[in-house]
């Protein structure tokens, strides 16, 4: 390895150094980055839900698709789409949590 790699096992890797690297860039504006829209905005409704359910409370996903009426493959689904948003983060064990950034109001 390269010096300064870290080893990727998973996306959560991934998100973590872009999390990192937005730190550090602050609130400044990257080149090419879309304007800055509400957080929960383009959410489907189902995401939505699931992001209500979410607290800094480790849940995992059984219990989340049961909390909410979703089906196990939906709640899987629509958990990627908000890790991707920013507004979740998957633990080990298929566990979830909301994000820092999701407790923030639109």
């Amino acid at each position: 390895m390269k010096q300064g790699a870290k080893l990727v096992e998973s996306a959560a890797d991934v998100l973590d150094e872009i999390a990192a690297f937005r730190d550090l860039l602050g609130s400044r504006p990257v080149a090419g980055e879309p304007p800055a829209v509400p957080l929960h905005e383009g959410l489907s409704n189902p995401g939505r839900i699931l992001l209500a359910a979410l607290s800094l409370e480790p849940v995992g996903i059984d219990e989340l698709a049961q909390q909410t009426g979703l089906t196990a493959a939906s709640a899987a689904r629509e958990l990627l789409n908000l890790e991707l948003a920013g507004l979740a983060r998957a633990l080990p064990g298929k566990n979830f949590v909301c994000s820092e950034r999701s407790l923030t109001p639109d």
